[in-house]
């Protein structure tokens, strides 16, 4: 009986453990994903304002954000270690560097001329900030490895590159818009 009752005990407690840590899964991925929501909840105010309330180019930009955002909630699970990993991105890249190119080219071309709306801006900015969450969030011991490279080499020289790297960054997001 005592055997029994420690089988039974054993498998409880190993049930629990599953389901805390499937609990956890499922809050990290709902912590991840909210801000791509709230995105999408922005665009969607945006676009499904009335006619004469939105230009047909702010319209244009917000359905291609929202294609963006919903490409991102509807292939987040499946392909979170792909999508949001940034060393899985890097050798993607590296193996088909013009497939690349010509998909950064693309969107580029639907955003250089991002319209002067406040609303789609902000929703531009927050789908860039749940991005890079993301990035932190799945690219396993990122924040220890920028941290250790900070830490390892002269400060002042890894402070300047990375400021020149987003610099790049956000030339490359905006600059082409404002040329």
């Amino acid at each position: 009986m005592t055997t029994f009752l420690l089988i039974t005990l054993f498998f409880a407690a190993a049930a629990a453990a599953v389901s805390a840590v499937k609990i956890a899964e499922s809050e990290r991925h709902a912590k991840i994903l909210d801000p791509f929501h709230k995105v999408r909840r922005d665009l969607l105010d945006i676009v499904l304002a009335p006619a004469d309330a939105v230009s047909p180019e702010e319209n244009k930009a917000a359905r291609f954000l929202l294609r963006m955002a919903n490409g991102v909630i509807r292939h987040y699970h499946p392909h979170k270690s792909s999508m949001f990993n940034l060393r899985a991105v890097r050798r993607a890249i590296r193996h088909d560097l013009r497939r690349y190119r010509e998909m950064q080219e693309r969107v580029r071309e639907q955003l250089s001329d991002l319209p002067d709306n406040p609303a789609i801006h902000k929703a531009f900015g927050d789908f860039v900030s749940a991005t890079a969450a993301a990035y932190l969030a799945n690219t396993p011991f990122i924040r220890t490895e920028i941290f250790l490279r900070l830490l390892g080499g002269g400060l002042a020289e890894q402070i300047k590159n990375a400021r020149h790297e987003s610099e790049q960054v956000v030339h490359a997001l905006e600059g082409e818009k404002l040329a």
